[in-house]
């Protein structure tokens, strides 16, 4: 029977944003309910020396780092000539993993287990944003309304708190740049690809991400094929045959026992804004990272961490408040270098082979530069 009911703190999200925000205000001694569904996620992530600084100072990394495979170098490599443009080495003082997305949201629920922290498994239909000293008020599809004075909305680009924040819910079209995902046994490609690198082949118009990681036991690659939907003369799975079948490295990813799962990659953008009343927003819900740095789970951390460190200065509406003004600015300079990167990878014809020898020249040297603001972020 539908009720009605009250909570301090509501987050709207079972996923590792929302998890991390339960988990940084209940280290802090704050109870709060996570509103969603039970989530599985699919695939890995790259962390980045950021990514693990913010586990660290939240006190999670040696658990996550349990499931992390380290990555030694990232290697740019040329689609069409299938050769090594440029590396980028990594040692233990820079620290670069590939890592179960489900591991990392398993220690997230781990974390959580003995705080004050419960969940409602519950999809969020409704959201009121209360005027003045109202509460704010959340209808569920079971008909429940709750209210509470906070909110923390994770429940990503497309959820119902950012649209509460925008003002407006915006299009699902389909975008001008596509990747073809697919999480595959090790033991079924060429034995390089277990290797702990990172493999970046740049093509024209498109490239190809991969990289090792593990999840319960079982040895893995990430691979991800990104390409310009106007350069598809057939469907995407097509191109991917055309591009790795006669391959002379990466033709075992045309094995047709793989399966490749089709996302659109939208122009992302980050709010200027994260907050709205009593309701702020975090992680991709404020802030959609583009994939082309690797970043899509590092400002995530970086969100929950610097939610932790103004936790232990100030009660949560301040520090939530505080949160949203501190990364809303330091993201905004992460997502324009990778819209850049993003472009630069995109270049195709005469353009993309001036690219691959400009890297070629520059080596890696030059390209670590370009990430070294990412990887360490602003200095306070």
């Amino acid at each position: 029977m539908a009720h009605t009911a009250s909570q301090d703190i509501i987050i709207i999200g079972r996923n590792i944003a929302g998890l991390g925000a339960a988990y940084a205000l209940g280290k802090a001694g704050y109870s709060s309910l996570i509103i969603g569904p039970e989530t599985r996620l699919y695939g890995g992530f790259q962390l980045a020396p950021n990514g693990f600084s913010a586990l660290e100072a939240l006190g999670l990394r040696q658990n996550i780092d349990a499931g992390a495979l380290a990555v030694n170098a990232i290697q740019l490599k040329s689609l069409e000539r299938a050769e090594t443009l440029a590396e980028i080495s990594h040692d233990d003082t820079l620290p670069y993993a590939g890592i179960s997305r489900q591991h990392i949201l398993d220690c997230l629920l781990a974390a959580v287990k003995n705080l004050p922290v419960t969940m409602m498994d519950s999809h969020l239909k409704a959201l009121d944003l209360g005027r003045g000293s109202a509460q704010n008020r959340l209808l569920l599809e079971t008909g429940d309304i709750i209210s509470a004075p906070l909110l923390v909305g994770a429940d990503g680009p497309a959820g119902l708190c950012r649209s509460a924040i925008t003002g407006y819910q915006p299009e699902q079209a389909a975008s001008d740049y596509l990747a073809m995902r697919a999480e595959i046994p090790a033991s079924t490609l060429a034995k390089s690809f277990s290797n702990p690198v990172c493999q970046l082949w740049l093509g024209s118009g498109s490239h190809f991400v991969c990289y090792p990681f593990t999840h319960q036991g079982q040895s893995l690659v990430n691979a991800v094929y990104c390409m310009k939907r106007s350069a598809l003369s057939s469907g995407a799975s097509e191109a991917i045959q055309q591009t790795f079948s006669r391959h002379p490295v990466l033709s075992s990813f045309a094995d047709n026992n793989i399966v490749w799962q089709e996302t659109d990659l939208p122009d992302c953008e980050s709010l200027p804004v994260w907050q709205r009343g009593g309701l702020t927003l975090i992680g991709d819900a404020a802030h959609q990272m583009p994939p082309h740095l690797a970043q899509g789970a590092g400002q995530v951390f970086e969100d929950i961490a610097c939610l932790s460190e103004c936790l232990t200065q100030a009660p949560p509406e301040q520090a939530l408040r505080d949160m949203a003004r501190i990364r809303s600015h330091d993201v905004t300079a992460i997502m324009q270098k990778a819209r850049q990167s993003g472009s630069v990878m995109r270049l195709d014809g005469l353009s993309a082979r001036m690219r691959n020898n400009f890297i070629k020249m520059a080596g890696g040297g030059f390209v670590e530069d370009w990430l070294r603001s990412v990887w360490y972020g602003p200095k306070r």
